[in-house]
């Protein structure tokens, strides 16, 4: 089987987030299994054409405002005020990209994030002939409308989504979450053919783990410091409320810095906070995967107060290496967790600091958590079990052409 993965983000070039995670673990595993690869991606210097990891990347160039000059960088020379043209340019080059690769030596699938609507223009011309699948990451028009990040809105971005999403042949779910979601958000979206869980390279080593009691008394914010969506400054607070009740606690943060305007960015806000706690709380910056799973198995609890996640791969990330994660209800991320982790309620701190003293006072709670979860992702979220279930999904679905 031949498989063709459109995305935005791929690392190392746009290891940005959870996209960019998720299609590098599954290229890596449908390779494993067997199947012929090669993923389209935003470059941000040049084209480019090369193996990877026994994966072919093309690297594509969106043109400034669609006809200009090839300028790189992560927005093409524009800006948030320019987003739908951008999206625009950057589904039309991904279109001229694959066909033309198509043409040279044909694929069976092809598999693309609805977020930019990355795919619409190749969803609107192959539906008829391949097996196009639209996979659910959280649309940006979602984001917008529902006041998770301060993006402007795009009528453009949102046409380009619902473009990918109505015309694909088969749609993925990573989590029910964002399938009711998606399906508020788009009324015309058909229901989604499968939920399937994303896929992470950060874990997963199948080296023995330190038992809870035996861990620092650290706990960990991991992801990008976004505002309105992942919340760090929840974390950070939360931390304050606790920490002179227990001294031998820390916070670490690792995760790309976002910029809020005046010159000052997230971590300024989260330091701002921590600041009456020195030595206590330390910023990584961006962590490369090794360095990550070694934070992640060197702390005891992971805080993830976002406000919205269509999946949430850090709580799967912590799962795997014992770290026991911490969550918002009214997301995806109970679905991922499931007995792995404690749950607390969206938005609220006084429910974030209730649960994190749970875990804190009760060694044995967060011992049986830890347990959990280490048996949850080796029973249901292995990378061996969600290969299997997108190469059936895909093999379903290529019988109905």
């Amino acid at each position: 089987m031949r498989i063709a993965i459109v995305t935005r983000e791929y690392p190392p070039e746009t290891a940005w987030g959870g996209i960019g995670t998720h299609y590098a673990a599954l290229a890596g595993g449908l390779r494993d299994a067997g199947c012929e690869v090669e993923v389209f991606t935003q470059g941000l210097h040049e084209v480019s054409t090369c193996e990877q990891d026994g994966v072919l990347v093309h690297r594509i160039m969106p043109r400034v405002l669609i006809i200009g000059p090839r300028r790189g960088g992560d927005m093409a020379g524009g800006s948030l005020a320019t987003i739908g043209l951008f999206s625009f340019s950057l589904a039309l080059e991904f279109q001229k990209a694959f066909f033309a690769r198509h043409k040279e030596y044909a694929f069976d699938v092809i598999d693309a994030h609805e977020h930019l609507g990355v795919s619409s223009l190749i969803n609107k011309l192959a539906k008829s002939r391949l097996l196009t699948v639209t996979r659910y990451q959280t649309p940006y028009d979602s984001f917008v409308t529902r006041k998770m990040a301060n993006w402007p809105r795009s009528h453009l971005v949102r046409w380009l989504e619902d473009l990918a999403i109505r015309h694909a042949r088969a749609r993925i779910a990573t989590s029910h979450s964002i399938e009711f979601i998606v399906r508020e958000d788009f009324p015309r979206a058909p229901p989604a053919e499968d939920i399937i869980p994303n896929m992470t390279g950060n874990s997963f080593t199948g080296e023995p783990v330190s038992p809870i009691e035996d861990r620092e008394h650290l706990m960990l914010f991991v992801g990008r410091l976004m505002p309105g969506h992942k919340n760090p400054d929840y974390a950070a607070e939360v931390f304050t409320r606790i920490a002179a009740e227990y001294p031998d606690w820390r916070i670490e943060f690792a995760g790309n810095d976002i910029p809020l305007g005046d010159n000052t960015s997230m971590w300024d806000r989260c330091e701002d906070i921590l600041r009456p706690f020195p030595g206590r709380y330390h910023y990584h910056g961006m962590l490369d995967p090794d360095a990550i799973r070694q934070l992640y198995r060197r702390a005891r609890i992971l805080i993830v107060p976002s406000r919205i996640e269509s999946y949430g791969l850090v709580a799967l990330e912590a799962m795997s290496n014992g770290c026991v994660p911490l969550v918002t209800n009214n997301t995806a991320l109970p679905e991922v967790v499931g007995d792995g982790g404690m749950v607390f309620e969206n938005g609220n701190i006084n429910s974030l600091e209730k649960s994190l003293r749970g875990l804190i006072n009760n060694e044995a709670a967060c011992l049986h958590c830890q347990q959990a979860g280490l048996k949850r992702v080796q029973n249901d979220l292995s990378p061996e079990t969600i290969t299997n279930m997108n190469i059936a999904l895909f093999e379903r679905e290529l019988e109905k052409i």
